[in-house]
């Protein structure tokens, strides 16, 4: 009586195959499941930011254009990108703290940030997936909170926002 032992090469090859299918399903899936969740972490930082800004507001009648007048660990993960306090770099965004007040008057209503699955941070030259803008209470659009999307991931990060 003949036993056979072992795998054949085509049963091998459908094997791969299978493997093959299923992480091109997964593995774009996963990284946005990533994504979503690095986002809702600087979403988190954003908000409290707002939330120390409304408290300087209260007490000086502006908002502060520098993070280290505010009452909030502002950077987490995050450093001052080039030592500008009013800009953040984070792993996977970019934060930029009511800065550009001189160029549009709304620029100094707002926090905007970017996201991506890549982007190292200031200077970058890697596209972010999308841009969020946090306006504050006394603002043109009080407390609203914007996502413009700049690739599909960026879609469906400003989806889940």
């Amino acid at each position: 009586m003949y036993q056979k032992y072992g795998f054949t090469l085509i049963e091998l090859l459908v094997v791969v195959l299978i493997i093959g299918i299923l992480s091109a399903v997964a593995l774009p899936e996963y990284q946005s499941v990533v994504a979503k969740t690095r986002l809702s972490e600087h979403m988190q930082q954003l908000l409290a930011i707002r939330r120390a800004q409304e408290v300087y507001y209260m007490a000086n009648g502006t908002y502060a254009v520098s993070l280290e007048d505010l009452d909030v660990d502002a950077k987490g993960k995050c450093s001052l990108h080039g030592g500008d306090p009013s800009l953040l770099a984070c792993p996977y965004a970019s934060v930029d703290n009511i800065s550009l007040g001189a160029i549009t008057p709304e620029s100094s209503q707002i926090l905007s940030a970017f996201y991506s699955g890549g982007f190292p941070g200031w200077g970058s030259s890697v596209k972010p997936d999308a841009g969020s803008r946090v306006y504050f209470a006394n603002s043109s659009k009080p407390n609203q909170i914007i996502c413009d999307y700049f690739t599909g991931l960026g879609k469906k990060l400003c989806a889940a926002l």
